[in-house]
C-alpha cells in the first residue's frame, strides 16, 4: 500500500467523523471536536507519519469511543461500521507500508555438496626384474 492509499483512508475517516455533524449542525458559532473527531485526527495525524504505535493507539480509542457512542445512543450501527471499517483500513495500510516484508523463500532445493571422494589406492612401483618382460 502506498503513503497515497493510507492518505485516502484516513481521509474518509475524517470525512465520515468530522464532515458528518458538522453538516447537520450548521449553526453561527462552531460545536467544540468531539471524542470521536478527536480520535479521528489522531489516527489521521499518526498514519501520515506512517507512525504504526501510535496509529494502533489512536484506532483503540476510537474503537472505543466508537462503542461508547453506540452504547449511549448518539451514533447508529451504520455509522458505527463505517467508522470501524475505515479505521481498518488505515491500519491496515499503515502496518504494510511500515513493516519489511516477508523473506522469500526459494522453491528450488539448496544444493547438497558433493560426496566425500574415497581415497585413491596407493601406487606400488613393480619391483624390476621380476615378471615378464621387462
Amino acid at each position: 500500500m502506498t503513503g497515497r492509499t493510507s492518505r485516502r483512508a484516513a481521509a474518509a475517516v475524517a470525512l465520515v467523523v468530522v464532515v458528518g455533524p458538522s453538516l447537520a449542525a450548521c449553526s453561527a458559532t462552531p460545536p467544540r471536536p468531539t471524542a470521536l473527531q478527536t480520535d479521528v485526527l489522531a489516527v489521521s495525524q499518526a498514519a501520515a507519519a506512517h507512525d504504526l504505535a501510535a496509529t494502533t493507539a489512536a484506532t483503540g480509542r476510537l474503537n472505543a469511543d466508537v462503542v461508547a457512542a453506540r452504547q449511549s445512543g448518539t451514533l447508529d450501527a451504520a455509522r458505527a461500521a463505517t467508522i470501524e471499517s475505515a479505521a481498518a483500513a488505515v491500519l491496515a495500510d499503515v502496518t504494510a507500508a511500515v513493516q519489511p516484508p516477508a523473506p522469500t523463500t526459494s522453491s528450488t532445493p539448496a544444493s547438497a555438496p558433493p560426496p566425500a571422494r574415497a581415497p585413491a589406492p596407493a601406487h606400488q612401483p613393480k619391483e624390476k626384474g621380476k615378471g615378464g618382460g621387462d
